[in-house]
Order: C-alpha cells, then sequence, then structure tokens
C-alpha cells in the first residue's frame, strides 16, 4: 500500500477533511509529485515482491537443508548459510535498500532500456497499422 502524506498547511483542505470525516468517500486530487511519489513507491514495492519470489526460488533448493547449511548463490563467492537468506524475505530494510540497488541496476541496464524502447516501437506500430 502506498501512503502518501499531505501537509495541510492550507486552511481550506483542514475545513475540507473536517467537513468530509463523516461521508463514505472522499475525492483528493493529487498533485504531479504526489503521483510521482505513489508510483515509485509502487514501482518499488513490486521490485520487492520480485525479490522476495527469487529468494523463494533460491531457498526451493535448500528447503530440506537447515539454517546453519552453508552454501554460495550464483556467481557470489561468499559463503552464505540457509539460515541467512531465509532471514532476508523477513528483513524490510535490507529488502528496500537491495529493491531500490535493483532499481538503480535496471535503469543503468542499456540492454534492457534498449529492449524495452524497441518493445514500446513495435507495439506502438502494430496498434497505428490496424
Amino acid at each position: 500500500m502506498v501512503e502518501i502524506i499531505r501537509n495541510l498547511r492550507d486552511p481550506r483542505q483542514v475545513k475540507f477533511i473536517e467537513n468530509t470525516i463523516n461521508a463514505t468517500t472522499i475525492k483528493i486530487t493529487l498533485t504531479d509529485e504526489e503521483i510521482e511519489q505513489a508510483y515509485r513507491e509502487q514501482c518499488l514495492h513490486y521490485h520487492i515482491e520480485d525479490i522476495k519470489s527469487r529468494l523463494e526460488d533460491i531457498l526451493t533448493e535448500y528447503e530440506d537443508y537447515p539454517d546453519d547449511h552453508q552454501t554460495t548463490i550464483g556467481g557470489i563467492y561468499t559463503r552464505v548459510t540457509v539460515g541467512d537468506i531465509r532471514a532476508k524475505l523477513n528483513d524490510t530494510e535490507w529488502l528496500r535498500k537491495t529493491a531500490e540497488r535493483f532499481d538503480d541496476a535496471l535503469s543503468d541496464n542499456g540492454s534492457f532500456m534498449d529492449s524495452f524502447w524497441m518493445t514500446a516501437q513495435r507495439v506502438i506500430e502494430e496498434e497505428l497499422e490496424e
């Protein structure tokens, strides 16, 4: 869930909220900055879920192993324990930091971005043909 915190410096906003506190629905128009913040937070949430899914995939290989079993993952040579990997699934700070690095790495990945824009171009062309 994305949470936008709005500063209520404008007394009209405070009055608006007071008047709608008992309403069943409330319509609030977000600023461009708030929309950008919500978009980025939602993307980060998706990246966190992707990382958790990848960790779960890795752990399927070790589901019968005890937490103190040491292993290496992919190309890293540092040995980690299965318990360390399991712990990362619930470490929100680590997941967020890793998701932020993942997002940065995606945007720095030229071949990913080339594929992204080529796909956009192809879809646009196909839609224009119809």
